[in-house]
């Protein structure tokens, strides 16, 4: 039996009135702007920060996943910085046996990527831990090393010293081998922040570590990322349109001391910073250190050559009289002309 056509009419009006209550609501509720939240602290001696915007995370869910976050990145502190005292890294260097070692996983990786990287372009060397604290002393304000001291290191040194057979194991080939993953950790860590992040069902969020910046539809806070902190009384460095991808530098003005493992001095070409904008951050940061050491003459082919990892760079450099002159690939993504 069919309801009369008045009645019909009223339920309507009704569902008609229903639904745009509901539309409105909802429009009111997706134009009100979502706060964007900062997360901080530090690992493997370097601040990090981490921006947040999510609509329907809670403030206990905030707490939980914070916590969490904190108990992840203890874990790759103690697995990737060879100063902490019971890491895998840190055990590493104090063996003097040519027998593999158990070197877990996540850190095999970043060697076994470093160790390829290196096979390509011989610019980037993980074992030259005994160069860099030489030179920090100079960096500190020292007079600068012997020569002969240097010359001694460059024997102790080398890839090629450092047998990567199957995941999880390594094994040095020279007793005094050490190695140091403090500049390319950053990228692989700011990578397991991102898959951290997603498994939680966070979309939206910036990670921003030791010159790394890996960045997940954050359109606003990352359509103008200076390419590289600038040194003291240097101009501003261009902008980057980061988007969805991740980004590093590496240069004068990031804190880290970058050793020419050819020379086994303090990379001095000219170059001021190399900025690599790739898919995930431990590609863009190895990249980013490759091309350092390489500078642009050798390292812009090589980038497009190499057979290993792919990137966009941007080479900073400084220009007789002061101020800079820039160098990069065709698709590197400027912020600005």
């Amino acid at each position: 039996m069919r309801a009369p056509p008045a009645t019909q009419r009223l339920v309507m009006v009704a569902f008609i009135v229903i639904v745009a209550a509901l539309a409105i609501f909802g429009l009111r509720h997706m134009a009100k702007p979502v706060p964007v939240k900062t997360w901080s602290g530090t690992v493997m001696r370097l601040p990090y920060k981490i921006l947040v915007q999510d609509r329907d995370m809670t403030a206990t869910g905030e707490d939980s996943l914070r916590i969490h976050l904190a108990e992840l990145l203890t874990g790759m502190d103690a697995r990737f910085s060879r100063q902490s005292g019971m890491g895998l890294v840190a055990d590493f260097n104090k063996r003097i046996v040519r027998t593999p070692f158990y070197i877990g996983s996540e850190v095999w990786r970043v060697i076994d990527f470093e160790k390829r990287l290196s096979g390509v372009c011989g610019a980037v060397d993980i074992s030259v831990a005994p160069l860099e604290d030489l030179w920090a002393k100079t960096a500190a304000g020292g007079p600068a090393p012997a020569e002969d001291d240097v010359k001694r290191l460059l024997y102790e040194i080398g890839m090629d010293r450092l047998n990567v057979p199957a995941e999880p194991y390594v094994c040095k080939m020279h007793p005094e081998t050490a190695i140091s993953l403090d500049t390319i950790a950053h990228g692989y860590i700011a990578d397991h922040i991102a898959i951290f992040m997603q498994e939680n069902h966070v979309s939206h969020f910036q990670v921003e570590i030791g010159g790394v910046v890996l960045s997940r539809n954050m359109p606003a806070q990352s359509a103008a990322i200076p390419a590289c902190t600038p040194g003291p009384g240097e101009p501003p460095a261009p902008n980057v349109r980061l988007m969805s991808a991740a980004m590093a530098s590496a240069g004068a003005g990031d804190g880290f001391i970058h050793i020419d493992p050819r020379t086994g001095h303090p990379v001095s070409n000219g170059t001021r910073c190399v900025t690599v904008v790739a898919e995930s951050g431990l590609v863009a940061k190895g990249l980013a250190c490759a091309l350092y050491t390489l500078g642009p003459v050798e390292g812009l082919p090589w980038l497009e050559t190499n057979g290993v990892a792919k990137g966009e760079a941007l080479f900073i450099m400084d220009k007789p009289g002061g101020g800079f002159v820039k160098y990069k690939t065709k698709r590197f993504p400027l912020a600005e002309p």
